[in-house]
């Protein structure tokens, strides 16, 4: 039953004696991640992705062709370790161009924005799509807009998925000034689906508004999931001044659904905030899984000026699963946080994935101004999994960097898939002022039996039976008869009384102050662990048990 001990550390939090494990959530803050090549002014972690095993962070003021060129980076996960594999630089990229400034990744393909890039005319931007082959990422395509124009900023936000590439181009003049668009690239394998060398992307739709207006700058945000498309719109002045909306496309397959080729996006619905109003930004932030869409208002006034806010929205087929063109989409939850406070900026850049939402607050000041937090949120079926009609979306963790300082802005970026969690803090000096960094938590549905926010198995747990130590103790599963927080299988025989793993002088040294020789006696503190009978004594025949397991010098 002994093991060797493996750490020792004080547990602090709340800890309520009958504790319940049943629902609890917490996290794991892993090391975190800056680039080899990082430095100064490189903002990396203004933008971040993740898929499955791999994140994408984007780099945008890199200068390794000239200031702010911009780069990006590709991270693969093996076990718990985060490794680099690559550093994504653009072929024909040169100062300015900002490449990396909005990121996205699927599979074994990534897309990288360069919104100032100047090819096709003074900041109209492109996008540049990555392949992994044979574990090397190699530049596959380099997407402009057909009618790209001066100022378009194409590539202010990009999304892939699957055979699909959205970019988005807030600034473009097309229809009406500024009024913005978002801008649809299809992939061919070319006959080769196994070999994604070949592929080649062509422009397939170009989305606007059909209400659009001046400077309402559609395309700041995309997001894609299977057939739908979700772009915000955080100057639509519908209730006001930059109160926000969001539009959702939907792909019509025109009866060939493995032909991509002549897909047409139709315009489905709408969305606004149900307690709209003006400057709230909503749409600033959207991102879409499945059936459900979160959007972002990081100028909600909610709580305080600027406190924030997110929305999930959830499409309805309305029991025609098999006739898209009958579809709802309602708000279904408004998210923010228990502890949110005027200027915490919540909602600017918000993911999704399955039953998890992520938030950021960059704007949050628990570690000193703006130091940044992030807040998770999870669905509750509420035990009718088959009617997501009542289901509820409770807070469940908030994350904040160990090393959080005023200033680093965590929580600016947020990425979420898997059940891990990624933040960025883009404005973090541990590589160079403003170099950036990007934190990475393990979010799970484990037990957090001390109420400290904190994963049981991210903490102590000396006996490796799967319970926090303090939590053994307390529900009785482990004993603690010297009450120093350790259980006793952990301070034991087997494994040496001062966790050296062995029993050497030091343990018999504490043997002997304990000695009390034969008949019950009150046993000095910690002297129970060496009544090894136990007949509550010390005496010659706990000494002999101790001598045959000698294992160390005298």
């Amino acid at each position: 039953m002994f093991r060797r001990i493996l750490a020792v550390f004080f547990v602090t939090g709340t800890f309520v004696p009958g504790w319940d494990t049943s629902s609890a959530l917490a996290q794991c803050e892993q090391p975190k991640l800056i680039a080899g090549e990082v430095s100064g002014g490189d903002y990396f972690g203004r933008h971040i992705a993740v898929h499955d095993d791999r994140a994408l962070i984007g780099a945008y003021g890199d200068d390794h062709a000239g200031s702010q060129s911009g780069a990006a980076y590709i991270f693969h996960r093996e076990g718990e370790a985060w490794i680099q594999d690559a550093k994504l630089t653009a072929g024909d990229t040169v100062g300015g161009d900002q490449f990396g400034y909005t990121v996205s990744i699927w599979n074994d393909y990534a897309l990288v924005g360069a919104v100032a890039d100047q090819t096709g005319g003074l900041m109209c931007g492109s996008a540049y799509v990555f392949v992994n082959s044979n574990g090397t990422w190699v530049q596959q395509a380099k997407l402009l807009a057909a009618d790209l124009g001066h100022g378009d900023l194409f590539g202010v936000y990009v999304a892939i998925e699957d055979h699909h590439a959205v970019v988005g181009a807030d600034s473009d003049d097309t229809p009406l000034y500024d009024a913005g668009s978002a801008y649809v690239y299809v992939r061919d394998d070319n006959g080769t689906p196994s070999n994604p060398t070949d592929d080649t992307w062509t422009q397939q739709a170009k989305l606007t508004a059909s209400d659009a207006e001046e400077t309402n700058l559609f395309g700041r945000s995309v997001g894609i999931s299977g057939d739908y498309i979700v772009v915000g719109v955080y100057n639509d002045n519908d209730y006001g001044t930059a109160s926000g909306s969001a539009y959702i496309f939907r792909r019509d397959d025109n009866g060939t659904p493995e032909d991509h080729s002549d897909d047409a996006w139709v315009e489905q619905a709408k969305l606004h905030a149900d307690d709209a109003w003006a400057t709230a930004q909503f749409g600033v932030g959207v991102a879409i899984c499945g059936d459900y869409v979160v959007i972002g208002a990081h100028h909600h006034d909610g709580v305080g000026t600027d406190s924030g806010a997110a929305y999930l929205f959830r499409r309805d087929d309305n029991g025609t699963p098999a006739n898209p063109d009958d579809d709802t989409w309602a708000q279904q939850a408004k998210l923010t946080p228990a502890d949110t406070q005027a200027n915490d900026w919540f909602g600017r850049f918000v993911s999704i994935s399955g039953d998890d939402v992520l938030v950021g607050a960059y704007g949050d000041d628990d570690a000193g101004d703006q130091s940044g937090s992030a807040y998770f949120f999870r669905r509750d079926d509420n035990g009718t999994p088959e009617d997501p009609s009542d289901d509820t979306w409770p807070e469940q963790v908030k994350l904040t960097a160990s090393d959080g300082a005023a200033g680093d802005w965590f929580g600016y970026s947020v990425a979420t898939d898997g059940g891990y969690a990624l933040v960025g803090a883009k404005w973090d000096d541990d590589a160079g002022v403003d170099a950036g960094s990007v934190y990475v938590y393990d979010v799970l549905g484990g037990y957090d039996c001390d109420s400290n926010g904190i994963n049981d198995a991210c903490e102590v747990d000396c006996n490796t039976n799967g319970i926090l130590d303090v939590c053994d103790i307390a529900g009785s599963t482990s004993e603690d008869c010297d009450a120093n927080g350790v259980p006793d299988e952990c301070e034991s025989i087997g494994v040496g009384f001062d966790g050296d793993g062995d029993i050497d002088f030091s343990d018999f040294s504490r043997f002997q102050a304990c000695f009390t020789g034969p008949g019950p006696t009150a046993l000095g503190a910690g002297c129970c662990l060496y009544d090894f009978e136990p007949d509550d004594d010390v005496d010659l025949d706990d000494f002999a048990v101790l001598h045959a397991a000698l294992s160390g010098p005298l």
